[in-house]
């Protein structure tokens, strides 16, 4: 079983930030739900992760960056982009044009990625301290829902450090889906 640490320890981001830089897989709180991480850019942490979710390797996942200049510079920033990642005030995740530098696994077909500036929450400041990519799919085996915390571990046991927050524990939304690669954004999930 997998050390849970509550989100308001200390040295948290330091812990959470060397075990993402060493390869590892996390559990960590987002602005919505729990997400299951890792370095984005690392391919064989990817794998691990989609192994440990269960996830069909033809299914992308989404990443956190924090910031829109970091955002720019792993796909092509669009101006609709930009409006919807400055003006949203719920949680918005944006399918944009991949720049290539990011693992093919973690792409649409398309050569698409979906990435999400956290609102203020433990994820923005993780994604800030790492300067990175991380990965923020659903903390769950694919195509199934956890009804609590609890379930979420014995589900998934082979994660390196989980960060439990327990005041997003009966949020159920996922964030707002929208791609905005053409002129009028494309709404994917509300």
């Amino acid at each position: 079983m997998s050390k849970i640490y509550p989100v308001h320890e200390s040295n948290i981001i330091e812990k959470a930030t060397e075990t993402l830089t060493e390869g590892g897989i996390i559990i960590f709180p987002t602005d919505t739900l729990y997400g299951l991480g890792c370095d984005a850019t690392n391919v064989e942490s990817v794998r691990k992760l989609f192994d440990i979710k269960k996830r069909d390797k033809n299914k992308p996942i989404s990443i956190i960056l924090p910031s829109l200049e970091l955002v720019s510079q792993y796909s092509h920033l669009t101006n609709l982009a930009k409006e919807i990642f400055q003006n949203s005030t719920d949680p918005t995740t944006i399918i944009l044009e991949s720049k290539g530098n990011l693992p093919e696994i973690l792409l649409a077909n398309d050569n698409s990625v979906a990435i999400r500036i956290p609102q203020e929450s433990f994820s923005l400041n993780l994604a800030k301290s790492f300067g990175i990519p991380i990965t923020a799919t659903s903390a769950n085996i694919s195509g199934e829902n956890f009804t609590t915390f609890d379930d979420m571990i014995r589900d998934l046991p082979e994660i390196d450090l989980v960060i439990r927050d327990t005041s997003i524990e009966k949020n159920t939304k996922p964030s707002t889906i929208v791609d905005a690669r053409g002129e009028k954004p494309v709404f994917l999930r509300r």
